[in-house]
């Protein structure tokens, strides 16, 4: 098969705005939330992103103003585990190869290791059951959520005519979480494996 055909796609992606705003002398807001979608040109990868943004100003007299400001984010990214280069792959892969056996199980790749064998790659060698690029993209999966929010209020105060009181108070939260999943007849679990055999 063309390798190209066979494991990546046509990608697409896909973005949502909101936004408001307004308010009077006293009071002003704006708020705006997004959504971007990308599904990528790999099978099985994509991203998927959110954020929100929203502020607002107090002025409740002449002498005192507020503000409060909040900003969020979340980004979820899936792929397969990827310890194989897939573009590499797609490139030097001998096109007579073939994806299953007639009985539909994964075939093991025969050529590839040996091409990169010849051209100067020294990786692991297949496992027993053989490399099958497909498996490896169904059968493995990195998954990463990143979150982050922040939080941030300020004052100001007109004490007197010469003298003006400034607070201001932030908060700021992050998180990154990943996980990779690699099906155990892999070539991702067998280059993980805890022992040569």
């Amino acid at each position: 098969p063309d390798w190209f055909d066979v494991i990546f796609r046509n990608s697409f992606s896909t973005s949502h705005n909101i936004s408001a705003s307004g308010g009077t002398e006293k009071a002003t807001y704006y708020i705006s939330g997004s959504y971007n979608k990308n599904n990528g040109i790999v099978l099985k990868t994509s991203a998927d992103s959110y954020t929100f943004n929203g502020k607002i100003d107090l002025n409740p007299t002449d002498f005192l103003k507020f503000g409060f400001q909040t900003n969020f984010s979340y980004q979820d990214s899936k792929a397969s585990s990827g310890n194989v280069n897939i573009f590499k792959y797609a490139y030097f892969a001998n096109p007579y190869e073939r994806l299953y056996n007639s009985d539909g199980s994964y075939r093991g790749d025969e050529t590839y290791f040996s091409i990169m064998e010849m051209h100067g790659n020294t990786s692991s060698p297949p496992p027993p059951n053989g490399f099958n690029i497909m498996r490896e993209i169904k059968e493995t999966s990195s998954v990463a959520n990143s979150s982050s929010i922040s939080l941030r209020g300020d004052m100001t105060a007109k004490i007197t005519k010469g003298l003006t009181f400034n607070g201001l108070a932030s908060f700021t939260y992050s998180n990154d979480l990943s996980e990779n999943i690699n099906g155990a007849n892999t070539y991702a679990a067998w280059q993980d494996r805890p022992f040569e055999s």
